[in-house]
């Protein structure tokens, strides 16, 4: 008999004599009404078992597995476009959710992962790559797939002394998985798990690039700026654990991200009636740590810690619902007697002007009582139709008070705060990161209808940018050709930072929104209309919907969604950024 079944077949006979009566036993209990509360998604690991870990009996929770316990992203984005998620973890959360009526999404990752260790594989063979291909300037190569295992094998030895202490015997663990997966170059396009990890996993190792970059960087941030589920972690705050743990972490966090951006659990997660929790356990003590919105990291589950996370999970802490921690309402005592009223509507909202000196400034009142951000400060603001606009967001609230649809409020509570500590270049920093993946810069040649629609719709727009920056930017099939020059790149930081700290902060969040430095400028610069800006970042999928047809619901709610965005985001650099327009009345 094959090594291993053996073991497999022996354990199930020593089931039939020992436990099996007993469980039959509770099969039969719950059989009409099983009444699970969570689904658990975590990783295939043969060292994870959550029923163990969690002493889960028959009935109470759903397990989802799969390699990197991973929940793609409602729209994943490909070489041929994007298209809604159809895979298992979708459907199994919306039969968890939506048609079985859990109250809890668990996403647990865990320590030593070896998805990590192939997604940080990934990354660094792609880094080495590029920079082999610039080096050589690309005379004889243009795909990564026409490299031999011997090619690869030097590139990486050659690279060698870039690796930290400690890592060269991990990183032959990767080549070894690597190699088990049948992964003789850097990127099989055959391999399910190459496409797997790449597609799904790509944004959690972008999250890790600054930590990878730069060992004496402050801690590791992840931040959430998803209006469902929005927080700020701090990633191993004592810098504990290896590079691919603190990746384990930040993965798990980014699939709570992915989880809030499929359209059918919006009404849940707004109702408070689902509650989203990251957990992450070390399989090498045993602990089990869960993430904490209110200490920002990740909390080792002890008998000290229990009943304050439990608290938390629930909502129940300082007397918010768990719908007011989603969407980030204000937790100071003095804000709190607005935030929490959710059966009685705002009466009166009013703009109050104030001047000191030759300065003037706006603030905001709720039935008489000031607006203060998130950090308990009046929010001022210096110009008028911001501060009019954002009382009619306020206005416009009925019933429930959703922050996440008060985009301006975010922003304004954002830029006043700077809870990060932000400056203008460190912010512009952040923005030019767009431009050198913008979303309108790579096209692909191998859709001859697509290739079409990209020259008619993306072309001008990047003529306009050049044409105002004096810029030499240009689009590009190959993701290994740089389209910025530093000088390009130097012409645009410049324009960046031309503009105010809370024009930047709008600026951020609109290159965000569609992934693209060169739509928002051409929204700003009056070229095109917001909407036509989610058209063009949605071009890819206008292709995919007239090859393949639509999926009801999903598209719309998606594009509605970046709609909402990028126009709040615009609207709040254009009013931060022209002094003729700071008073209605100038």
């Amino acid at each position: 008999m094959m090594p291993g079944l053996n073991k497999i077949l022996e354990g199930v006979i020593r089931f039939r004599q020992t436990v099996r009566k007993d469980l039959v036993k509770q099969f039969e209990r719950i059989r009409d009404n099983p009444n699970p509360t969570a689904v658990f998604f975590t990783c295939m690991d043969s060292r994870m078992l959550p029923a163990r870990v969690t002493q889960s009996q028959v009935g109470d929770m759903f397990v989802v597995r799969n390699s990197g316990n991973m929940i793609p992203h409602a729209r994943n984005y490909g070489s041929a476009g994007y298209e809604v998620s159809v895979t298992t973890e979708p459907a199994a959360l919306e039969l968890a959710v939506k048609r079985g009526g859990i109250n809890h999404v668990i996403v647990c990752g865990h320590s030593d992962c070896k998805a990590s260790l192939i997604l940080i594989f990934f990354y660094r063979i792609l880094k080495i790559l590029k920079n082999f291909l610039i080096m050589i300037n690309r005379l004889f190569v243009k795909e990564i797939s026409h490299f031999s295992e011997t090619l690869l094998a030097f590139c990486v030895k050659q690279q060698d002394f870039k690796f930290s202490e400690g890592e060269s015997s991990k990183f032959q663990a990767i080549n070894t998985l690597y190699n088990l997966h049948k992964c003789p170059k850097a990127f099989d396009p055959e391999s399910p798990m190459d496409h797997w990890l790449r597609r799904h996993g790509f944004a959690s190792i972008q999250k890790l690039e600054a930590r990878l970059a730069d060992t004496n960087a402050p801690p590791l941030q992840f931040i959430s700026s998803n209006p469902l589920f929005s927080f700020t972690a701090i990633i191993d705050p004592l810098n504990e654990w290896g590079v691919e743990d603190k990746l384990s972490q930040i993965n798990t966090l980014q699939q709570l991200e992915n989880v809030t951006s499929h359209g059918f659990l919006k009404e849940f997660l707004e109702s408070g009636k689902v509650h989203l929790h990251a957990m992450w356990f070390d399989v090498y003590t045993g602990e089990m740590y869960m993430f904490s919105k209110k200490k920002a990291q990740f909390v080792l589950v002890d008998e000290n810690s229990v009943d304050e996370l439990e608290k938390e999970a629930s909502g129940k802490e300082n007397g918010f619902s768990q719908e007011n921690a989603n969407f980030s309402l204000c937790e100071t005592t003095e804000f709190s007697g607005i935030c929490t009223r959710k059966e009685e509507a705002i009466l009166q909202v009013d703009v109050m002007s104030e001047t000191e000196g030759t300065n003037k400034s706006y603030k905001i009142t709720l039935d008489g009582k000031v607006l203060k951000t998130q950090a308990g400060k009046p929010l001022q603001i210096e110009c008028e139709p911001l501060a009019l606009a954002i009382a009619e967001e306020w206005s416009s609230q009925e019933e429930h008070i959703l922050m996440g649809h008060m985009r301006l409020t975010g922003l304004a509570f954002t830029a006043q705060d700077n809870p990060l500590h932000e400056t203008n270049e460190s912010i512009a920093s952040k923005v030019i990161e767009y431009l050198d993946g913008d979303t309108i810069l790579y096209w692909t040649n191998e859709n001859e209808k697509l290739e079409k629609y990209q020259e008619k719709a993306w072309r001008p727009l990047i003529d306009n940018a050049n044409k105002e920056w004096g810029t030499t930017i240009k689009p590009s099939t190959n993701i290994f050709d740089s389209c910025v020059t530093d000088s390009d790149r130097e012409i645009v930081m410049k324009w960046l930072l031309s503009h105010n700290f809370w024009a930047l902060t709008g600026m951020q969040y609109a290159a965000e929104s569609v992934k693209s430095v060169l739509l928002p400028f051409n929204v700003l610069n009056y070229k095109i209309s917001a909407v036509e800006a989610i058209e063009a970042a949605a071009l890819e999928q206008r292709v995919q919907r007239e090859t393949w047809g639509t999926v009801e619901w999903a598209h719309n709610i998606d594009e509605e969604e970046q709609l909402s965005r990028l126009s709040a985001a615009c609207l709040f650099v254009y009013l931060n950024s022209n002094t003729h327009i700071r008073s209605k009345t100038e």
